[in-house]
């Protein structure tokens, strides 16, 4: 059984006061796109999605592959969408109807709703073998009414006749292609479960979701951001330790930076207990082992290397587990050199390094007055812990 997804991001978001078109927008730093994009790729029952834009909208989507090439995964080709909602269903259909994969079963989705579940998925993927077609509705609970215009005022509907109807949609794909196809004008319809009716194609409906809203305007993108904030789950702490110990002489690097010195320290890279120190703090919040695990000390592929490396190889590790930082902590600890009029550069470099803003990293220094090797000024320790955000849905 071969099951493709077929994503709608071909609207010009009219109603939305935004630079970009909303499919590109950012909720909580991620663009709404990529919401549809990765429950569909990581789904185990999708064989494969196809991605219908709009013809203005090439160098957007041009952008969102360049994310997901950074992560080693190439999506496909975009399908150019029509003039309407169901034109650009259509040519997608198209597209598939001639690719040698010919699914058995097409879902259509509107990645306008950022927010399904995959409960959702399941259930029309295990209810579509013995039915044409499968939608997801919600009851409508607000009370109802219509303006007679005969009568120039409005007058009361019975809301129990009335559903709204969601997308993600799973259908027979011939029986679906079909009934397109039969369509004289497109235009007339908003939603895939119409043109199937239309065709009598039988339907059956199954229970969806609150959350699973459309994104029209700038207040529907504001509850989404709100939504996803929301649940605490997402956040992470990350703690990261690292200490060298002096060696002859005469700079030493600290968070990226320089420093002038009467002593270096003595490492397999640059031995920059800073960036250690964050490296492995990162490493931890997402559950990824540690700096030694990754960067190993003993081998010479990071001989001499600048430390910098081991970070930005981290930031692709975030990256790939959908994990933004929100903040960053860091305690150097030493008698010597002083650390104060470091500080404002450490800290821009990590911004640097990080692409997050300075006034989410607090740079300290403290001494252990005089107390064990670090009293003895034998060398420097660091100690870091960040806050992490995961922002999968």
């Amino acid at each position: 059984m071969i099951i493709c997804a077929l994503l709608l991001a071909g609207g010009v978001s009219s109603r939305l006061n935004n630079p970009l078109p909303k499919q590109y927008s950012k909720i909580n730093n991620k663009p709404l796109i990529c919401y549809s994009i990765d429950k569909f790729l990581k789904h185990p029952k999708i064989d494969n999605i196809h991605i219908i834009i709009n013809k203005n909208h090439t160098k957007f989507y041009n952008d969102i592959n360049k994310i997901y090439l950074s992560k080693n995964i190439k999506l496909p080709k975009p399908i150019i969408g029509g003039p309407s909602r169901q034109d650009s269903v259509i040519n997608g259909l198209n597209f598939l109807y001639k690719k040698p994969y010919e699914p058995n079963y097409v879902i259509i989705h509107d990645v306008a709703r950022p927010f399904l579940y995959n409960q959702i998925i399941n259930k029309l993927i295990s209810e579509v073998e013995e039915n044409l077609g499968v939608v997801p509705f919600l009851p409508i609970n607000d009370s109802l009414k219509i303006f007679d215009s005969d009568k120039k005022k409005y007058k009361y509907i019975d809301r129990n006749l009335l559903i709204k109807i969601q997308t993600p949609q799973i259908f027979c794909f011939k029986s679906i292609y079909k009934s397109h196809l039969n369509i004289e004008n497109l235009k007339l319809f908003y939603d895939d479960s119409s043109v199937a009716e239309k065709n009598n194609m039988p339907i059956k409906f199954i229970d969806g979701n609150e959350n699973n809203y459309k994104i029209t305007t700038n207040s529907d993108m504001e509850k989404a951001n709100m939504l996803i904030n929301k649940n605490d789950n997402n956040f992470r702490v990350g703690q990261g330790f690292d200490v060298h110990k002096f060696t002859t002489g005469n700079f030493l690097k600290l968070g990226g930076v320089t420093i002038p010195f009467t002593k270096s320290l003595l490492g397999n890279s640059d031995a920059d207990v800073v960036l250690h120190s964050l490296t492995d703090a990162l490493l931890g919040a997402v559950g990824k082992g540690d700096i030694g695990e990754h960067f190993p000390d003993n081998t010479k592929k990071w001989k001499d290397s600048d430390s910098a490396l081991f970070l930005e190889n981290t930031m692709r590790i975030l990256e790939a587990n959908n994990t933004i930082i929100i903040n960053i902590d860091i305690t150097i600890i030493c008698e010597k050199p002083k650390i104060y009029s470091y500080k404002n550069d450490i800290k821009k470099q990590i911004s640097i390094l990080t692409k997050i803003d300075e006034n989410n990293i607090n740079i300290k220094a403290t001494t252990t007055e005089k107390l064990g090797f670090l009293g003895r000024e034998e060398g420097i320790a660091c100690q870091t812990i960040v806050l992490v955000k995961n922002i999968n849905v």
